[in-house]
This record gives structure tokens, C-alpha cells and sequence, in this order.
């Protein structure tokens, strides 16, 4: 099992790698300074691309996901705009 930080760095590092991801935060308890750590947190990872028909095509960036089935769920926000 990584460690919080390897996971962070893992997070921090995709985003600054792939060209398409234009922004990433964290969201839910782990992103929460008032919530107490526990074994059971998972990390909610929000990128924010500037595509997203590449990542519907290759579902390999998925880890323990059903995101992709759940009807409604926002998939990868695209964003129009420069760098």
C-alpha cells in the first residue's frame, strides 16, 4: 500500500506530465483539515482536462472505479482556453 504522500506525489505527477489535465484538487474528508485521518479515507482526485474523448476511448487511468457507469456522473470536465 502507498503512503499518503507517495499517493500525493502520484496525484501531483500525473497531472504535471499529461498535457491534457489543465488543473487537479482533492476533494471529500481527505481535502477536509477538520476531518480526523483513518485507514478507510480513499483520495477523490479531480482533474480538470482540456479533452476528454482520449480519456473515454483508454479507461486504464480508472483505479478502483465504477465512475464510468454510474448514470450522470460528470466524467472528465473539458475546459476551452490557452495555457
Amino acid at each position: 500500500m502507498r503512503s499518503e504522500t507517495q499517493m500525493l506525489e502520484l496525484i501531483r505527477n500525473t497531472a504535471l506530465e499529461d498535457e491534457r489535465i489543465r488543473a487537479a484538487w482533492l476533494e471529500g474528508s481527505r481535502a477536509n483539515p477538520n476531518v480526523p485521518r483513518d485507514i478507510f479515507q480513499d483520495y477523490d482526485v479531480v482533474y480538470v482536462v482540456n479533452e476528454t474523448e482520449s480519456f473515454r476511448e483508454d479507461k486504464h487511468w480508472i483505479i478502483g472505479s465504477d465512475a464510468l457507469t454510474r448514470p450522470g456522473f460528470p466524467v472528465p470536465v473539458m475546459i476551452s482556453g490557452g495555457a
